[in-house]
């Protein structure tokens, strides 16, 4: 991918982060809303496999750590091992319904929650296993993966043809 297209990815990250937090309270459907930053990452991944779609996740995680997470490098290593496990995958995904890759993005949001309940149970042992956790994460996952089935198109023809197309080496 050429310069033009990080610089694409950086600004869409970017925009994702500020509408995560600017109209989260506006998207959000009982007290979930979507993860504009996994929507991303899953994305990169897909297109670009496990190596690159990894570094996004994690630089993409910090970002978003440093800018709104209480515990520093959590989101970076979700969205790190997110990213390398979708990207793992790339080669064999049809990627020409934008319902499969949604697919990937809801069992992405889950796993996403996992590791980031995981994380946090040492400091919060009664909140983070409760029932209405997973309520929460089936609901932030159907809510994520419903955005990325909208965005979906402009990112593949885009990855397929623009500015965020693989370079061929």
């Amino acid at each position: 991918m050429a310069l033009a297209g990080w610089l694409v990815l950086l600004l869409s990250l970017l925009a994702g982060l500020l509408a995560e937090k600017s109209l989260w309270p506006f998207l959000g459907f009982y007290g979930s809303g979507p993860d504009f930053v996994l929507i991303l990452t899953v994305f990169v991944a897909l297109y670009h496999g496990r190596r690159r779609g990894a570094w996004f996740g994690l630089l993409a995680g910090l970002l978003q750590d440093m800018l709104f997470g209480y515990f520093i490098g959590l989101s970076a290593l979700a969205k790190w091992l997110t990213a390398y496990f979708v990207g793992e995958l790339d080669q064999i995904i049809y990627k020409e319904i934008s319902f499969i890759p949604a697919t990937f993005v809801f069992f992405g949001a889950l796993f996403n929650d996992l590791i980031l309940l995981i994380g946090v149970s040492p400091f919060y042992p009664a909140d983070a296993w409760g029932t209405g956790t997973l309520i929460d994460s089936l609901l932030r996952a159907s809510y994520t993966a419903f955005f990325a089935w909208l965005f979906y198109r402009p990112f593949a023809r885009s990855a397929r043809t623009g500015w965020l197309k693989p370079r061929e080496y």
